[in-house]
């Protein structure tokens, strides 16, 4: 569901995700946050030590479109995150995928391009990897949720370049945030910000 948001930037209430089809352990709504609550800083706050295995678990994510078609819009609902067996980490592009999952935020109704279904359980075509990484250098390491299961799936490379991803910029132990930018082609279509909130066992 797309809420649009007014000039004052207003918090934006509950989005229903019930329905049809659903699992058993679905959420029926996702937290609300507010677009004035999501303001995640300019630069990395995440620890040296940091491990994106911390982030396994459920979560409500919230994303707000500030660039492309589809600005001034938000979306939310469930993201679910869990950790690879030990030792049976794929590698993508070189790097290890800490976590795989899935959500059920509809990309579309904030402007991301098409990369496939992000509420894919499929081992090997997952509708979320999570990777990490340290670019040379750098103090603090890399976070990035890819999202779409064309552009996840692990069997082969993809061909074609469209992405969604969403790069963490701090988080603790119930919360992460951060940019999010998806595109194809010549560069990205669409960004902004995202919010996550653990929800509880």
């Amino acid at each position: 569901m797309t809420v649009r948001l007014p000039g004052s930037m207003a918090a934006v209430g509950l989005v229903l995700l019930g329905g049809a089809g659903c699992a058993s352990n679905s959420l029926e709504t996702p937290r609300a946050l507010s677009a004035d609550a999501c303001r995640p800083p300019e630069t990395s706050g995440l620890a040296d030590d940091f491990s994106a295995t911390d982030l396994a678990g459920a979560w409500s994510l919230w994303l707000f479109a500030d660039e492309g078609e589809a600005a001034g819009a938000a979306a939310g609902g469930r993201l679910d995150l869990t950790a690879w067996k030990a030792g049976e980490e794929p590698l993508v592009g070189g790097t290890p995928a800490s976590l795989y999952g899935s959500t059920d935020v509809e990309m579309g109704d904030v402007g991301a391009v098409d990369t496939g279904d992000p509420s894919s359980e499929a081992l090997e075509r997952p509708g979320v990897l999570v990777l990490q990484w340290r670019e040379s250098g750098a103090e603090r390491p890399s976070v990035a949720l890819r999202l779409g299961n064309r552009s996840n799936r692990l069997d082969r490379m993809a061909f074609d370049d469209a992405y969604t991803a969403l790069r963490l910029v701090e988080a603790t132990d119930t919360t992460f945030s951060g940019r999010w930018e998806s595109g194809a082609g010549r560069g990205p279509v669409a960004g902004g910000r995202f919010c996550a909130v653990r929800e509880s066992p």
